[in-house]
């Protein structure tokens, strides 16, 4: 039996494009989730409000949320942690890295 997939024109407002100011306002635990190869693999969810604000539709006045999905994972070559560290401006110590390091301290940090 097919399956038809067609374009429903969906029109939203996008944020500007550019670097963005805002501030991280809640890291989501997503739990065990079908990764490469469906294997499954602890992803969270951080998520960003801007400083940019909507300017038309039924949210107008608010402001953009945006969201980063990743495995939770510090492996020096995890995407979360290149994230955390470019966020940040500082690499983790290894030690850092082997205790594990609360994601949820990034809530209420600014970023640009």
């Amino acid at each position: 039996m097919p399956i038809y997939a067609k374009d429903h024109a969906t029109e939203f407002e996008r944020p500007p494009t550019g670097p963005q100011n805002g501030i991280c306002c809640s890291v989501v635990d997503m739990g065990m989730i079908p990764g490469f190869k469906n294997k499954p693999t602890h992803k969270v969810a951080l998520v960003f409000e801007t400083e940019a604000v909507r300017k038309e539709g039924d949210y107008a006045g608010q402001r953009f949320v945006l969201t980063q999905e990743e495995a939770l994972s510090l492996n020096e070559k995890s995407n979360l942690s290149k994230f955390l560290e470019s966020w940040r401006g500082e690499a983790f110590t290894d030690d850092q890295r082997k205790q594990a390091w609360d994601v949820e301290q990034q809530v209420g940090q600014p970023f640009t």
